[in-house]
């Protein structure tokens, strides 16, 4: 396969022809599988107490321990007894990473809790691959239809439920695996144990500490951080969890869309806390680099970030990048009003709340993903939602457009131990978006003393007039806005 090595970093193919080799990269092999991956992603060989090969691991694992795995590992008896226990040891695993797992006469393709290292699968052959640009396919396979019907790329859109922009690629969503015998999609999380109630949030605020610090922690063990700082809560939570590694940590702050709220925040944190800052001004990409985006995620992801995304590459490329993605999962990110007595969902309110349009495949698709856990409780449904269709569709996918900016990237708040406790905890807290806040309290109280995503006085009245023309504008007079505000707000 004729693809150059820093077209598509950090990305991955799996599948049983020797032909699917890209050139340059790194091959392994376990009969009768052909694992090739871009030197710069990691891969981790797995084996048991005797041994035995029996699995990779690809990207960037952390163990329950908070160590970022770089070498072969062996794993205990009792660890690989059963596709079971196997299964519970990849579920303690943090971090950004895909596994495949050979036990016996069992073949499975994993991914972490969020699908940040993104994966999809051809439905016609057996091939593996990060995005679809790795698989080959006729110019027939194209849906265009589809892609018509979500405006793709020109509208802030994605993918979801498994669809790709091609007919026989689908995606592998976050919480389920593919059966390498059967080529079949399977549900293996949450269980009923994992969504037992508790009824301590302060239980969840301490779970969620311990698992940021691990996860951060791991990272700064090997590599110098580069971290967003912006007026949201996100943000605020890791650098709750940063106190005692700031040294370590260089925050930025980009002017993504028109507005000034996040420089003014970042600015009176990074003076108060006395943090190193810089402001990052926004670069809209040339064509030559749109074109490059749409290759490098499978042209599976669009909008904002598309249109932005060089912006990056003034972060300090030898610097490992920690975005504050997934923190959604703990703010009742696609919540409403009155959803605790709706008797069910349909699949036209997911697609609705994800500004989807119901139509066609993409109303089929989601009604089918939906009846698998139509069962459960709403705010599960929810949450769910969020981590397998924003995680698994739109973030997940679209870090590929910016791997190689950096040393890695990495979400810390992408780990399932931290998603287990949110699903089982209070509904109350969650909906009062107390999260972040008691975090801040317990680690670091003065963060407080800053607002979350507001400015005050005079400075606010002019922020809420500009961003409400810039919703209200039609998106041909915002590309305008964001090419002027660009220009204007080097330095906030």
């Amino acid at each position: 396969m004729c693809v150059k090595k820093h077209e598509l970093d950090c990305q991955f193919i799996l599948g049983q022809n020797e032909q699917l080799k890209p050139y340059g990269w790194t091959i392994h092999e376990n009969a009768p599988w052909i694992l090739a991956t871009h030197p710069r992603l990691p891969v981790v060989n797995i084996f048991d107490n005797c041994k035995v090969f029996i699995g990779w691991l690809i990207g960037y694992p952390i163990t329950p321990q908070g160590k970022l795995l770089s070498k072969t590992v062996i794993l205990r008896k009792n660890e690989t007894e059963n596709m079971d226990s196997f299964e519970k040891w990849i579920h303690d695993l943090s971090g950004r990473f895909a596994c495949m797992a050979s036990l016996g006469s069992i073949c499975r393709f994993y991914l972490d809790s969020g699908g940040s290292l993104a994966t999809v699968y051809s439905v016609e052959n057996p091939v593996i691959a990060s995005t679809i640009s790795l698989i080959d396919k006729s110019e027939n396979d194209w849906d265009h239809d589809l892609q018509k019907i979500l405006g793709m790329p020109e509208r802030d859109s994605w993918y979801p439920s498994g669809l790709t922009p091609c007919k026989s690629i689908k995606r592998l969503l976050p919480n389920h695996y593919l059966d390498m015998n059967t080529w079949t999609v399977l549900r293996h999380w949450p269980s009923p144990e994992d969504l037992a109630p508790q009824n301590s949030f302060n239980q969840t605020v301490g779970a969620t500490i311990s698992h940021l610090k691990k996860n951060i922690n791991a990272v700064a063990e090997r590599y110098p951080l580069q971290m967003s700082l912006t007026a949201g809560r996100d943000s605020r939570m890791l650098l709750a969890c940063c106190k005692d590694i700031l040294d370590k940590i260089k925050f930025t702050t980009g002017v993504w869309i028109p507005s000034a709220v996040d420089c003014q925040i970042a600015k009176l944190l990074s003076e108060k806390l006395k943090l190193k800052h810089v402001t990052l001004k926004v670069r809209l990409a040339s064509d030559d680099q749109l074109e490059d985006w749409q290759f490098r995620t499978g042209s599976c992801v669009s909008g904002e970030i598309w249109r932005i995304h060089p912006t990056s590459r003034l972060i300090d490329a030898y610097r490992a990048f920690l975005p504050g993605c997934a923190g959604e999962v703990g703010r009742a990110y696609y919540w409403q009003e009155g959803d605790a007595k709706r008797r069910a969902f349909d699949a036209q309110e997911i697609l609705k709340r994800a500004k989807l349009p119901p139509v066609g495949p993409i109303l089929e698709s989601t009604r089918t993903w939906l009846d698998e856990i139509a069962h459960l409780e709403w705010h599960t449904i929810l949450d769910l939602m969020y981590i397998e269709q924003r995680l698994g569709c739109w973030a997940g996918p679209l870090q590929y457009g910016q791997d190689g900016m950096h040393a890695l990237r990495l979400f810390p708040l992408n780990d399932r131990a931290i998603f287990r406790e949110i699903l089982r905890s209070p509904t109350k807290p969650r909906m009062k978006q107390m999260l972040a806040h008691d975090i801040c309290l317990r680690e670091w109280p003065e963060l407080l003393d800053v607002p979350f995503n507001q400015l005050t006085g005079a400075a606010r009245i002019v922020q809420t007039g500009r961003e409400f023309m810039y919703l209200k504008a039609p998106e041909n007079v915002r590309r305008l806005f964001n090419q002027i505000f660009a220009w204007r707000f080097q330095a906030c």
